[in-house]
């Protein structure tokens, strides 16, 4: 929602008064721009508002705040969830990887697990296709027909045979 920021609850209206007042004590300009408001609003929901506003003066003392607030309380959420996912990955004792379904499926993510496993740093794997990780043993009709579901946009699963960093199997 996108219109003229009207503050009419007690609990926004402290929150626009906190935020100017650590914004005008931090810099020395007019127009706040970007600034996130998070209250909680009369009916106990969790608000978050992106202004960009001009402060309304009586002299030295601001006495309103006239200006556009956009409510990005979906959008905080969804990257609150996604930060939580991403710790969840991150700190997970198995290995995981990610790759790009785009061109070669390179690699865009490992975790610390799958760098445990390999042996191999998540620097020297981003960017490569995870094949480098496959080997004179490993099942070459697996592989194709792994190839094959992925390239169909199909979901896939196979138990292939890779090696390490130091040439041992896993």
């Amino acid at each position: 929602m996108e219109g003229t920021l009207a503050v009419q609850d007690a609990a926004a209206s402290s929150a626009v008064a906190d935020a100017l007042a650590a914004y005008r004590q931090t810099m020395d300009g007019e127009t706040v721009e970007n600034l996130e408001l998070d209250f909680t609003d009369a009916a106990g929901d969790r608000v978050v508002i992106a202004v960009n506003a001009t402060p309304i003066r009586d002299g030295d003392r601001v006495v309103g705040v006239q200006g556009v607030g956009r409510d990005v309380t979906d959008r905080k959420e969804r990257e609150r969830e996604l930060r939580r996912k991403t710790r969840a990955m991150d700190e997970a004792q198995v290995g995981i990887s990610m790759a790009d379904a785009d061109g070669d499926l390179p690699l865009v993510y490992v975790n610390k697990g799958f760098e445990r496993i390999t042996g191999y740093d998540a620097e020297e794997m981003l960017g490569r296709n995870c094949r480098f990780l496959q080997g004179e043993a490993t099942d070459p009709e697996t592989v194709d027909r792994l190839r094959d579901r992925i390239d169909a946009g199909e979901s896939a699963a196979a138990e292939l045979l890779n090696y390490r960093a130091d040439g041992s199997p896993f």
